[in-house]
């Protein structure tokens, strides 16, 4: 009888997702090649952070969240722009292109609303 191996299934998907993500963009065209490894990169930590999510409750499935959020927002930019580009101006991201909003300043504030309420459970008796 051969011994149970619970995480074979989370090996192999990281074993495939890793794959995919770190070979992927070598197939694809070189005007997108770029937005191709963003969003494949983006969810091969999407899966890493789902795990992390799933080990852990509290605090770190919050951190996981947040983080979460921003790489699903990387994935599915690119993934959009890849299937019908928007202009974006030099230094502009393209999510906040495409959502006309500075991004990086709404994920800045959340990361710091986040960290303070953390500070401040630690702080509290």
């Amino acid at each position: 009888m051969k011994p149970a191996r619970p995480h074979r299934s989370w090996a192999i998907a990281l074993l495939l997702v890793g794959g995919a993500a770190g070979l992927g963009y070598h197939h694809a065209r070189p005007d997108i090649a770029a937005d191709v490894w963003n969003a494949s990169q983006a969810s091969l930590c999407l899966l890493l952070l789902g795990m992390v999510a799933l080990a852990y409750p509290g605090w770190p499935r919050a951190v996981c969240a947040l983080l979460s959020s921003w790489q699903a927002l990387a994935a599915g930019c690119s993934v959009a722009w890849i299937v019908k580009p928007w202009p974006v101006q030099p230094g502009q991201s393209q999510c906040s292109a495409a959502l006309d909003l500075p991004i990086t300043a709404v994920g800045a504030f959340l990361l710091v609303v986040l960290a303070l309420q953390l500070d401040t459970e630690r702080s509290t008796p």
